[in-house]
């Protein structure tokens, strides 16, 4: 069964029993008051009830009350006002701790994502570092590359050397209205490759493609497929 609710009129009156002096004065009416959560007046009228009105308080409390013109302010103890001083301060404190903190962790997370994004880049590009920190090119290089590249790589894009070369000639015979043979198309491809040399001589893809051309007019003379 719930249990019944005590009334505030109730708690005043079993307080105003056990301390009958609890009124004795405005002040102490007050005390009552602020402590059952109620107004002065209630108090009031909750003691005449029970003792009947008493002349010195019911005089203090009719007594009109002179309030000077001044505008409406909570006056706060000292104590109070240094506890909310000190409040306010701890919540400000409070803030610029989060804010730090959040942007510390902001920082970090925008190192790491620098960290990764270099990381990934430098994997991408690890061949020209490799390359960057290998010795100076040599001429077994070039010539190792530039087989590479006639043997494998260009037959398998371009075709068959002899039919390919052979029909560059054939047009160029057309363009320049006289006989141009397969083996004078790997040595102009190839003066093609030192012309460029000329302009620039530290792209080594010049050096391999006129080896690489000279190796192939070398194989059309020898007849060797």
């Amino acid at each position: 069964m719930a249990r019944k609710k005590i009334t505030k009129y109730a708690q005043i009156t079993k307080h105003l029993t056990k301390y009958p002096k609890a009124c004795k004065n405005a002040a102490a009416v007050r005390k009552v008051a602020k402590k059952f959560n109620c107004t002065a007046s209630y108090v009031y009228k909750v003691h005449d009830k029970l003792f009947g009105p008493k002349r010195g308080v019911v005089d203090k409390r009719m007594k009109p009350k002179v309030e000077t013109p001044v505008a409406k302010t909570k006056v706060v103890p000292p104590r109070s006002r240094q506890d909310a001083l000190e409040e306010q301060l701890q919540v400000s404190l409070d803030k610029n701790h989060n804010r730090i903190v959040q942007a510390n962790v902001q920082s970090t997370h925008i190192a790491r994502l620098i960290k990764h994004n270099k990381r990934l880049w430098e994997e991408e590009h690890e061949e020209i570092f490799e390359a960057a920190a290998s010795p100076t090119t040599t001429r077994g290089d070039i010539l190792d590359t530039a087989k590479q590249y006639i043997t494998k790589d260009r037959a398998e894009e371009h075709g068959d050397l002899d039919s390919n070369f052979t029909t560059i000639a054939a047009y160029w015979s057309t363009h320049l209205n006289t006989a141009v043979s397969a083996t004078d198309v790997a040595v102009m491809m190839n003066l093609v490759k030192i012309a460029r040399i000329k302009s620039n001589p530290a792209n080594m893809d010049n050096w391999i493609d006129g080896c690489g051309y000279l190796a192939c007019g070398g194989e059309l003379v020898g007849g060797v497929r």
